[in-house]
C-alpha cells in the first residue's frame, strides 16, 4: 500500500548515475500519473546536478517508507526544551 506524503527512494537513471556516489533520490509520492503505469513524486533531495530539488518526476519503481512523512507539519505546544530541562528546586 502507497501512502500519499509518504518518503520514498527512487533509483537514478543509469545514464545519470556515478560509479562513486548516490544510487537514490529521497522524494515524496504525490499520486499516479494519469496516461501510464507509473507513480508521481517530488525530489525534495538530490546531490546530483541533473536533478534538481522541487520538480515532479514519474517513475515505477520506489521503495517506500511509508511511516516517514517529510513535511508533516507538527502542532506548536508552546514548550520548549530548554524551558522543560530546567527545572529548579
Amino acid at each position: 500500500m502507497k501512502v500519499w506524503g509518504c518518503l520514498a527512494n527512487v533509483k537514478i537513471p543509469e545514464n545519470k548515475r556515478k560509479k562513486i556516489g548516490p544510487k537514490t533520490v529521497d522524494e515524496i509520492f504525490i499520486g499516479y500519473a494519469s496516461n501510464n503505469n507509473a507513480n508521481r513524486f517530488l525530489i525534495i533531495n538530490s546531490e546530483i546536478n541533473d536533478i534538481a530539488k522541487n520538480t515532479i518526476v514519474e517513475v515505477r519503481d520506489a521503495h517506500y517508507f511509508e511511516n516517514i512523512f517529510s513535511y508533516k507539519i507538527r502542532p506548536n505546544t508552546g514548550v520548549t526544551e530548554d524551558s522543560s530541562s530546567s527545572i529548579q528546586d
